[in-house]
Formats: C-alpha cells, sequence, structure tokens
C-alpha cells in the first residue's frame, strides 16, 4: 500500500508525532500501516520509527488527525 505523495514523510524525516489527545486509540493508523510499525500499548499509539518508511498511511487513516509529519530533519 503506498500513499500519495502529499501525503509521504519529507525525506531524511522519522515517523509521525501523534497527538495523544486527539487520538482515541481506535486502531485505524495501526491497521493500514503497511511496516507494522504502528502498535497500541499502555493506552497510547506508539510508532516505531526504525520500521516506518514513511508513506503517511496513517495520516491519511486518521479521521481524528492525530498522527502528523515529524518535525525532526
Amino acid at each position: 500500500l503506498r500513499v500519495e505523495a502529499d501525503a509521504a514523510m519529507p525525506a531524511g524525516q522519522e515517523g509521525p508525532v501523534v497527538n495523544q489527545r486527539a487520538c482515541v486509540l481506535c486502531g485505524a493508523c495501526r491497521d493500514v500501516c503497511p511496516v507494522g510499525a504502528i502498535t497500541i500499548a499502555a493506552g497510547a499509539v506508539v510508532v516505531c520509527a526504525e520500521r516506518c518508511d514513511g508513506c503517511g498511511a496513517c495520516i491519511r487513516a486518521c479521521t481524528r488527525k492525530a498522527p502528523s509529519p515529524s518535525s525532526t530533519p
């Protein structure tokens, strides 16, 4: 599963940052992640930056707009 280029992370950036306050733990982001980089543990969404390929599928899947591109260059 690949997404449109405008939803993907810029080159060289880590995985998305998740706004835990906006997140309702529905699992939509986890379910669409093609590399299994997202888990839900201890009541929070956890993104494994080493596994994330930056495709942006989680960003597009979230109706609450909880995940967003990392601000780390």
